[in-house]
C-alpha cells in the first residue's frame, strides 16, 4: 500500500504499517495525524522510502510529525545525550535541595518539560527521570520562597500537571489523557 503526499515528496513512497490492508491513508488523513492522537490509537508507523542519488533506496521511519518522531532525529538525540553528559548535569540540578535551591530545581524541571520526551530523553531512564522531575518540582513548589506568590504556585502546578500527563498508561491499560492536547509542542507556558 503506498500513497503520494505532495509535489515536494514526489520521489518518496509512503508505506503505512500497523493498519488493516483496506484502510489506505490519503494525503489529508496523513496530515491530520499527530502524536497526541496516536497516543490513544493502535501503533501506526510510516516508512518513507526515498530515492537518493548517492545511497539509492533509503528507508526512514516516521511515526508522527514532531521534530523527534523519526529515526534520524531519535538517533541524533541519542548521540547528543550520550556524547554531552547532558543528563548528568541535569541530575545535579534536579537533585538540588528543593528548600535551599528551588529555582535550580525548577530550572532543571523546565529542561525536562522541554526535552523530556520519548525519543529525545535516554529511554533507559525516562520513566525514572520523569518521576524524579515530578517529585523534585512538587517539593520545590512547597518551599517557603514559593509559598508567598500565588501566581507562581499556579504556574508550577501547571508544569507538574504537564509532567504527570507524560506518564505511561495506568494499571487498567488505558492511556492517561495528555496534559495539553491543543498546544503546539514548543509551547510550555
Amino acid at each position: 500500500m503506498t500513497t503520494r503526499l505532495s509535489k515536494k515528496y514526489l520521489k518518496n513512497t509512503i508505506a503505512v504499517s500497523g493498519i488493516a490492508p483496506n484502510n489506505a491513508l490519503n494525503c489529508r488523513s496523513l496530515r491530520s495525524l499527530d502524536s497526541q492522537k496516536l497516543r490513544f490509537c493502535s501503533p501506526v508507523s510510516l516508512i518513507v522510502r526515498q530515492q537518493d542519488q548517492q545511497y539509492g533506496d533509503v528507508e526512514m521511519g516516521m511515526w508522527a510529525f514532531a521534530p523527534w518522531d523519526n529515526d534520524e532525529a531519535a538517533d541524533w538525540y541519542g548521540d547528543f545525550m550520550d556524547g554531552t553528559g547532558f543528563r548528568d548535569a541535569w541530575l545535579k540540578g534536579i537533585d538540588a535541595d528543593p528548600e535551599d535551591s528551588p529555582d535550580t530545581v525548577r530550572a532543571a524541571a523546565a529542561l525536562f518539560l522541554m526535552l523530556g520526551r520519548v525519543y529525545i530523553w535516554p529511554i533507559a531512564t525516562y520513566d525514572q527521570d520523569l518521576e524524579r522531575a515530578i517529585s523534585a518540582l512538587s517539593k520545590a513548589a512547597s518551599s517557603d520562597s514559593y509559598q508567598e506568590i500565588p501566581e507562581l504556585r499556579e504556574l508550577i502546578a501547571q508544569e507538574i500537571a504537564e509532567l504527570k500527563g507524560r506518564r505511561k498508561q495506568d494499571d487498567k491499560g488505558s492511556a492517561l489523557p495528555p496534559a495539553s492536547e491543543s498546544k503546539p509542542w514548543w509551547r510550555f507556558w
